[in-house]
């Protein structure tokens, strides 16, 4: 309803000429069916997929990080999350605010805003086409059982803090919580609101 598709036409356009490959799809409403669709069609080279919200952005030097500490790891990490600073126009706040978001992922071994997986065990996976609010979660647990979780350390994520200053840091931090905690068959029917 944004036009967000034929932005996303205009910007793959302009990849295109510079010689880049991006490939720009539409799917069917919802988080889980955009990133299933995008889960399906990754290339078969591909070993690792990001998948991100959509106000979360990768710096330029993101994928050189991952890719040393992928490199670097002896546990043969699966499924894991990086750190996550707010945009920069943010204040102090939110810089502690995302402080205290990064370690509880840390420590849950969980993520809202970012995914790294294992290509071959996302694709077989997939992200729970009935849930709104928790798809991220149930994903990551799920990828967990073929192998660990990593955090990656690192200052070239950032993410828009205007859905906490919309509904509110407490409210917004309890309904996470609350959607960690409640059973799937309840969150189901639970709607995840957009904020632009």
């Amino acid at each position: 309803t944004d036009d967000t598709y034929a932005i996303a036409r205009l910007v793959g356009e302009e990849a295109r000429q510079k010689g880049y490959i991006l490939r720009v799809l539409q799917s069917e409403k919802g988080v889980s069916a955009a990133k299933n669709m995008g889960l399906q069609r990754i290339s078969p080279q591909s070993e690792w997929v990001v998948l991100c919200d959509a106000d979360t952005r990768l710096g330029p030097d993101f994928l050189h990080h991952l890719n040393t500490y992928l490199n670097r790891s002896k546990n043969d990490p699966v499924i894991g999350t990086s750190a996550i600073q707010p945009a920069p126009e943010a204040g102090l706040y939110d810089i502690i605010w995302f402080k205290l978001y990064d370690f509880a992922h840390k420590l849950t071994r969980t993520s809202y805003s970012l995914q790294i997986a294992k290509s071959e065990i996302a694709r077989r996976i997939e992200f729970d086409h009935d849930l709104e609010l928790g798809e991220d979660l149930l994903f990551i647990k799920q990828c967990r059982k073929y192998g660990s979780f990593f955090f990656l350390a690192t200052d070239q994520v950032t993410t828009s803090v205007r859905r906490f200053e919309s509904v509110g840091y407490l409210r917004l931090s309890l309904r996470w919580i609350l959607g960690a905690l409640v059973p799937r068959r309840i969150k189901q029917n639970w709607i995840y609101h957009v904020v632009r």
